[in-house]
């Protein structure tokens, strides 16, 4: 049975639906991230992150890494398509460099299709050479 693929939205409601993410999402208040940086080709957000965040070697720890790039890529995909309801599938991290606070991490649409988005973030420390690139994939979901 064919699913109908949910109506995008329109650019304001893009924009307020991104900071309606931000506001309801627990996680952004707990660690400290601050609110996206919003934008139709790429999205960002910095993260000042604390000791409590830092792994083994007093740097960012990996899974840290993937939880702000996996919650980027739902306004990076929110932006670019205007779904605002979608999961991920699929995460793949490449660890490149060690980082210290502050961060900042980008996020673009590689390709997106009727089901499925794509979508790419690198992490690195302001100013520094990217630390860390993630790429998800997030299946996009119809709205209840």
């Amino acid at each position: 049975m064919a699913t109908t693929p949910p109506r995008p939205l329109d650019q304001d409601a893009r924009i307020a639906a991104c900071h309606d993410l931000y506001r309801r999402a627990p996680i952004f208040a707990d660690l400290g991230i601050d609110p996206p940086s919003l934008g139709v080709e790429s999205c960002s957000q910095r993260w000042s992150f604390r000791a409590a965040h830092e792994g083994m070697n007093l740097t960012l720890h990996g899974g840290m890494i993937c939880v702000l790039a996996d919650s980027l890529a739902a306004f990076v995909v929110t932006m670019n398509t205007g779904i605002p309801t979608m999961t991920t599938t699929d995460l793949t991290v490449q660890y490149l460099r060690a980082m210290h606070a502050p961060v900042i991490a980008t996020g673009r649409v590689i390709k997106a299709g009727r089901t499925f988005a794509a979508v790419s973030v690198e992490v690195a420390e302001e100013g520094q050479a990217i630390g860390a690139l993630v790429i998800l994939k997030l299946l996009l979901l119809r709205e209840s």
